[in-house]
């Protein structure tokens, strides 16, 4: 695929993005508005609301996806993340936030990560464990 041929669409906050795409509003979207983006492959379209952030990672996804099409979602977000950072962070931001969540939480089992969910609004266990 060639990246020139992505359309590439910022908006200055999510829900400027979401109306755009056409959603009036988004069940559990309350908050604080943070950087995010959506890559659309099939139509060659990538949104991101990005805050004013730089957001390579969906990108990333467009690079990577047409040679690895079967590759694990935590895998694709961790290797996105790795070369193209996630919410305007570099991985390192994440992987800080991970410790932190595992030192304050013994409780957590990463025999069974693929059952773990968000760590919290601004990342994710697969945007760090997948690039492990």
């Amino acid at each position: 695929m060639n990246i020139d041929t992505v359309d590439y669409y910022f908006a200055n906050t999510n829900n400027v993005l979401l109306k755009a795409r056409g959603f009036n509003f988004l069940i559990g979207n309350s908050g604080q508005e943070i950087p995010s983006g959506k890559a659309d492959p099939k139509n060659r379209i990538v949104y991101a609301s990005g805050l004013g952030e730089y957001y390579p990672h969906e990108l990333i996804h467009f690079l990577l996806n047409p040679y690895f099409p079967n590759c694990h979602l935590w895998i694709n977000e961790g290797v996105a993340t790795y070369f193209g950072m996630s919410r305007g962070k570099k991985l390192d931001w994440h992987l800080k936030k991970l410790k932190k969540q595992l030192s304050e939480h013994p409780e957590i089992n990463l025999n069974n990560m693929l059952e773990l969910k968000t760590l919290d609004q601004y990342t994710d266990y697969r945007y760090v464990i997948g690039v492990g």
